[in-house]
């Protein structure tokens, strides 16, 4: 009797242990490209626009010559204010699978994002000499960091 006591003691516990597990997502329905598709774009609760808070090529600090740049993304639709040779003021974009971890801008530019949350995005890119025949691109491995 004690054996049958403690056995349905351990199923019962083992029932609500997996019952408590976390699955990993609170919407298991929303896919991956949905979700960082809303983190990119915002909304009116956590801000809209990604202001720059810092830029390196290599290891050199470029933040200076970005100031002020911000990024504003929509469905398909990127602006930009600041953007230099680097982002047009007005461009689109598309990710480039379903990982939604890159995605190439409307002139060809391939950007890794190497991490976003609801505040905080970091985009990876290579530019060399020629891309977009830009020459106030800065050459290299480019690294901007963005706030909201």
């Amino acid at each position: 009797m004690r054996v049958l006591h403690i056995f349905s003691s351990v199923i019962l516990f083992s029932f609500f242990a997996y019952m408590g597990c976390d699955s990993g997502s609170d919407d298991p329905s929303i896919t991956e490209t949905e979700r960082v598709k809303t983190l990119l774009i915002g909304d009116a609760a956590i801000g809209t626009t990604w202001n720059i808070q810092s830029v390196t090529v290599g290891e050199v600090d470029y933040t200076d010559e970005f100031s002020g740049l911000s990024l504003t993304f929509s469905d398909g639709g990127v602006t930009a204010e600041n953007g230099r040779a680097v982002f047009e003021s007005t461009d689109s974009w598309s990710f480039n699978d379903e990982s939604a971890t890159s995605f190439t801008t409307g002139l060809g530019l391939n950007v890794t994002i190497q991490g976003i949350t609801q505040n905080s995005l970091v985009l990876r890119f290579v530019l060399d000499e020629t891309i977009l025949g830009r020459q106030d691109a800065v050459a290299g491995e480019n690294i901007f960091t963005f706030t909201r």
